[in-house]
């Protein structure tokens, strides 16, 4: 089944990602975490229509914050649950590079100051039919102290239409 899934107007599937990856799905598990990652809502009620040009469109927002010290994002991409194990979303496995994260989240140098929290209001998904589906965003970046670290959250995006 064909799927999109949109950032800010970039799509996965996707244009504007970098040509190869810099961590791939096993790298995650070894990366401490020093980011917390959140959505809104936590789980994603469909439209019908909307952006995505699918009968159904799932819209949401994604936050990034640090868990203490600043944090450079280096990139950051959405993974898919697939038949057991996560995947990337597209099969070139491409991520988001630190300028789109600094666009797309309004974050200078793509710096993730402490006490502050970036926003991407500007996500969503589309397909042709209502299905549950799972999608981890994972963010990758570097400590002052020059330690990779990562942030990661999974969205439930659910087979229903939401109400009113």
């Amino acid at each position: 089944m064909f799927r999109v899934i949109c950032v800010a107007g970039l799509a996965i599937l996707l244009a504007g990602c970098r040509d190869e990856p810099v961590v791939t799905v096993p790298d995650l598990d070894s990366i401490p975490t020093g980011l917390t990652v959140t959505y809104s809502p936590p789980l994603v009620e469909a439209k019908q229509a909307g952006r995505s040009g699918f009968r159904y469109t799932w819209t949401y927002s994604t936050s990034v914050a640090t868990t203490g010290a600043p944090v450079t994002i280096e990139e950051f991409g959405a993974l898919g649950w697939v038949n057991g194990e996560w995947i990337f979303r597209d099969e070139n496995h491409k991520n988001f590079s630190a300028k789109q994260f600094s666009e797309q989240y309004n974050c200078p140098k793509a710096k993730v100051l402490s006490g502050k929290t970036y926003t991407c209001d500007d996500i969503w998904s589309g397909a042709d039919q209502l299905r549950p589906y799972r999608c981890k965003w994972y963010f990758i970046g570097t400590d002052e102290r020059g330690r990779r670290v990562k942030g990661e959250a999974i969205i439930e995006e659910l087979p229903r239409l939401k109400k009113g």
